[in-house]
């Protein structure tokens, strides 16, 4: 997640309009026709999937993009089946709702069971202050194609329908383009409405040539409807060729039009137009003058309107190399608060050219910038995305020339090197050691993570020392431990070798979890485990008897990866050798072998297992009396408390919900008002009926009959990375694996509730009902 940020926190990233809550926004319509009030003109109409209802948005604009303004509840039902998926305006002016009408598609799918949807028909029956309003025909639309082109210019001209004069200007389009002169007469044409007008500069940006973009040209400089202005410009920008006088149109513009999204369009358009300009030599000159401009106008625009000032950055970025010309010379300059500026610039930057010039500045200029500067530069590496990745030498280069340089710089581009690749150059192994023996539990700390990202296999020993020392942090330990796990042996292409890795030092680990204690201890045997299952199941079996509940849970996953050993653990816990609470963990250790279960013996352990612990059904019968305990009796407060009890209920050790709890799960937050009491009881007695989409579990069989179970976080060449119930990482060699495939049983076990009492899961599911309580969660659990 270090790249990660969806609300634009970091830069180069917009935030979004609004936040509608959990759940991908989608089916979106924007209603712009005529059989509904005036306000709900321009409304945004959103199907909530997730909260079961569908809003409608206002929105006006705000300086170069818009808000919203207000938003209201269009459509809601009582009932956990009805579930909004698309909005669509039709032809009758009518607003349709498509309605999955499902409670669940079957494990791993989200979708509806494609026999119970439902299409709703919205239309406006009147109030005392809107009167009722018609629905208009259903050939409306197709009518199109028998009018004349002079009917279909004056409907454009005319029509309050925005769908219907859209659709009347692609009938148009589709007749060729003998109407040129019509539309740029239309779009000149100041007495027609500024609809019309836009839609004659779309359909005359069809066929640009050089008429279309003097005329667009002349509207950008001189047009008095700022609508107009900004179209003209974005015409220009998706077809307009580079010249003097229109650059000069632009670059004006874009510093003193009136109106910010004016200007931005204007930017925009000036960038684009250099970028398909750069491929001639000839025209050098003039994209360098369009960039110098843009940076002139860009240190004058107010950062309050942030995409206002992207767009302009976007504009300097289109211009290649060209563009980065003055950000390096801002750099160059040594005033400092030029260098700031440029280098907040060159953090929202996303190009090849952006990460050529940032070498440039490492090579020539790294001694005119603070630590802090520097730190700035060489993270900046880390967000432009490319493929073929970005090259490294550039920070490789200036570690080999700064030897001396700060702890903290050095592990920055450390990091860097590790999220970009680059880690096989001369001397960054030696770096990564001597960085791991700073006093600075941070330092140590970020290079043990660039280590396993690097692949540094000389910090195999050092970091088994890291573990032994018991002065470290323990976070420092633990991460030593799993960098240890990215380590492992990896073969030369073509050639008869195998470099080893963490591979050398299992007896090292063994003796060092039989020294050590708690989850430090659970995360040695389970790396043992992925490394050499023969020396971790003895292991495993005497860590059995330990008092520490982690400890045990770890052990029963290792030795549940085994078939008879799973068998021999379930007989042991039904023999009362093991505490109640590891119950759910083992049985998921049974669970990941019952496709392999001919004989039925794992199904009948796991029912045995449950045999004496609470039952919940989905039955309806069942689903009512439930409901009823829960309206009656059901106590939110003490739900919270069973919420919490990781090893009771396992819910806050697999799930988030306000911030707190595991991230193994999907999030809870806000499933109080997304969520049916019925749907929750589904999810908890029947846990894999529907598996939220990327929370699907995943198998992964080896050569020696090792079964691992988790969600897959990555797989590439060399491996695949499961993430199992305890929130571990486990690393599998991808020339293990004889199979990879996905489960339809959830990762969350069936029986999950059998630890629990009636009262307790009534009241789990009252506080999974309760907003308020909740809500609180996230305050008292920090108090």
């Amino acid at each position: 997640f270090a790249r990660g940020a969806v609300f634009g926190e970091r830069p180069g990233k917009m935030p979004s309009m609004l936040k509608t809550g959990r759940g991908a926004p989608a089916g979106l319509l924007l209603y712009q026709q005529e059989q509904f009030p005036e306000f709900f003109r321009g409304l945004l109409i959103y199907p909530d999937c997730y909260r079961m209802k569908v809003r409608a948005y206002a929105i006006e604009r705000i300086g170069s993009t818009f808000a919203v303004t207000q938003q209201f509840t269009l459509m809601e039902a009582d009932d956990g089946m009805f579930r909004p998926v698309q909005a669509l305006a039709g032809p009758d002016g009518a607003i349709y709702i498509l309605d999955w009408r499902t409670d669940s598609g079957g494990a791993g799918k989200s979708w509806g069971d494609s026999q119970h949807g439902r299409i709703y028909r919205l239309s406006w029956s009147g109030t005392a202050e809107y009167p009722a309003i018609p629905l208009t025909s259903m050939d409306s639309w197709s009518q199109l194609a028998s009018k004349s082109p002079d009917a279909l210019f004056a409907l454009i001209k005319t029509s309050g329908d925005a769908e219907l004069r859209n659709r009347a200007q692609a009938e148009l389009l589709q007749r060729g383009n003998s109407f040129a002169k019509e539309w740029l007469a239309l779009a000149n044409d100041v007495s027609a409405s500024v609809a019309a007008r836009a839609l004659a500069i779309g359909a005359a940006s069809t066929y640009f040539d050089t008429q279309t973009q003097a005329a667009m040209t002349q509207l950008l400089a001189h047009d008095n409807n700022e609508d107009v202005r900004r179209l003209a410009a974005e015409a220009l920008n998706r077809h307009g060729v580079l010249d003097q006088k229109t650059v000069d149109v632009l670059l004006n513009s874009a510093r003193s039009d009136a109106h910010p999204a004016v200007r931005r369009a204007t930017a925009l358009a000036a960038g684009r137009m250099a970028e398909r300009s750069i491929p001639d030599v000839a025209q050098g000159e003039l994209i360098r003058t369009v960039a110098t401009h843009l940076l002139t106008t860009l240190a004058s625009t107010d950062r309050q309107d942030v995409y206002l000032f992207d767009g302009i950055l976007r504009a300097i970025e289109y211009c290649g190399a060209a563009g980065m010309e003055p950000l390096v010379a801002a750099i160059q300059s040594g005033d400092q608060q030029q260098i700031d500026f440029s280098i907040g610039l060159f953090e929202a930057l996303r190009t090849r050219p952006a990460a050529d010039a940032l070498d440039r500045i490492l090579s020539d200029h790294a001694d005119a910038l603070t630590t802090a500067q520097l730190q700035r530069i060489l993270e900046t590496y880390r967000h432009i995305l490319l493929h073929p990745t970005v090259d490294s030498s550039g920070i490789l280069a200036w570690l080999q020339q700064h030897p001396d340089a700060a702890d903290s710089l050095q592990v920055t581009a450390l990091q860097t090197l590790g999220m970009l690749g680059g880690g096989q150059a001369t001397g960054v192994a030696d770096l990564a050691l001597r960085l791991l023996q700073s006093d600075d539990g941070d330092i140590q700390l970020d290079t043990i993570h660039a280590i396993g990202e690097l692949r540094i296999m000389a910090a195999v020993r050092p970091l088994v020392d890291v573990i032994a020392d018991g002065n470290r942090r323990d976070e420092v330990r633990s991460a030593a431990v799993q960098s240890l796990g990215m380590l492992r042996a990896e073969a030369w292409p073509f050639l008869d070798r195998q470099d080893q890795g963490v591979e050398l030092v299992v007896d090292d680990l063994v003796r060092l979890c039989k020294a050590t204690t708690g989850s430090l201890q659970a995360d040695i045997l389970s790396l043992v485990s992925q490394v050499k299952i023969e020396s971790a199941v003895p292991l495993a079996q005497q860590l059995l008897q330990s008092d520490d509940a982690q400890t045990v849970a770890a052990a029963i996953d290792v030795l549940g990866t085994r078939r008879d050993q799973a068998i021999q653990v379930a007989q042991r816990y039904l023999a009362g050798e093991m505490d109640s609470q590891q119950l759910a963990r083992v049985a998921s250790g049974l669970q990941r072998h019952v496709p392999n279960d001919a004989n039925g013996e794992i199904s009948n352990l796991i029912a045995r297992l449950y045999q004496d612990g609470l039952k919940i059904s989905n039955e309806p019968s069942e689903v009512e009396r439930i409901k009823d305990l829960v309206r009656r009796t059901g106590n939110a407060e003490r739900g919270k408390l069973v919420f919490l009890a990781k090893e009771k209920s396992q819910c806050a050790k697999c799930h988030q919900l306000e911030g707190v709890g595991g991230q193994i799960g999907p999030d809870l937050s806000g499933i109080w008002q997304t969520h049916t009491i019925e749907k929750l009881i589904e999810s908890v007695a029947v846990p894999s009926k529907e598996i939220k989409e990327g929370f699907a579990t995943w198998n992964a069989t080896t050569g020696s009959g090792q079964v691992y179970s988790g969600l897959k976080l990555s797989e590439d060449n060399r491996e695949v990375v499961l993430r199992d119930a305890n929130g571990r990482d486990i690393r599998i060699n991808k020339n293990e694996i004889e199979e990879l495939d996905p489960s339809q049983t959830s990762l969350m076990p069936d029986g999950t509730v059998a630890q629990l009492t009636l009262t307790e899961f009534v009241d789990l599911l009252a506080f999974l009902k309760d907003g308020r309580s909740q809500k609180s969660l996230a305050s008292e659990t920090q108090d």
